[in-house]
């Protein structure tokens, strides 16, 4: 399993000597679990092919059998805050992986994080890798080995435990998807301001019109008024 940032993480450990020839050699299940987002000045506009291809350029094919792809719907507040970093979400260019000779696996993976930091769900995780040791030991016909019957118990009672998250956080888009609703609603306009935007700016230039107008026959009367106070000293 392999999983990191691409440049900073996954492949500096790779390169270090015998290591990717060991995981290469090796009969074990070798999983990548593909980043969820972009990293800026690293992986900018990389598709998951990409991610993929850059890692075969530096220590050749032969070091992953299954890549281990997100598909979960991210509330777009979160995802916008990463692309205010230059960072996005990997794009899973399916066919492109596959024809490296990789099988792909789609999976809701992703959890948003206090912060509102996207991260892989570790049961979520953990299930899948469940999953495939199980699928590997029934190929081999190993159902009755004790190995099989240990990770089959635990990933029963994972499932359960997962279905459970998942209904909280649908939940919780919901709530979500709701309140950002009703935001909208309070920036549009009403029907009423949009069909008769043209008549109530007509009245409110008329108001405004009629308080300068008011304004200055005020000042005309006070005016007159001094006026009339001069004439009548004079008068005197």
């Amino acid at each position: 399993m392999v999983l990191g940032s691409l440049y900073t993480n996954v492949i500096p450990n790779l390169l270090v000597k015998n290591v990717a020839k060991t995981i290469k050699e090796t009969k074990a299940i070798k999983l990548y679990i593909s980043n969820i987002m972009t990293e800026p000045g690293q992986t900018d506009n990389y598709t998951l092919s990409d991610h993929i291809r850059v890692l075969h350029s530096h220590v050749g094919r032969g070091i992953i059998d299954y890549c281990l792809a997100d598909t979960a719907d991210l509330i777009p507040e979160y995802v916008r805050k990463y692309n205010m970093e230059g960072s996005d979400i990997v794009e899973l260019d399916s066919s492109k992986v596959t024809s490296q000779g990789i099988k792909l696996i789609k999976r809701d993976l992703a959890c948003v994080e206090s912060g509102g930091v996207i991260r892989h769900n570790p049961d979520k995780v953990a299930k899948v890798i469940m999953e495939l040791i199980c699928n590997e030991l029934k190929f081999k016909d190993l159902q009755n080995d004790p190995e099989y019957m240990l990770v089959e118990s635990v990933l029963k009672n994972q499932k359960k435990y997962i279905a459970k998250l998942e209904k909280k956080s649908k939940k919780q888009k919901s709530i979500v998807k709701k309140a950002t609703n009703k935001v909208d609603k309070k920036k549009s306009k009403s029907k009423f301001a949009t069909k008769y935007k043209d008549r109530v700016k007509a009245i409110q230039n008329s108001d405004t019109q009629t308080i300068e107008n008011r304004k200055i026959a005020e000042e005309i009367a006070k005016m007159e008024a001094k006026l009339n106070k001069k004439v009548k000293s004079k008068e005197k």
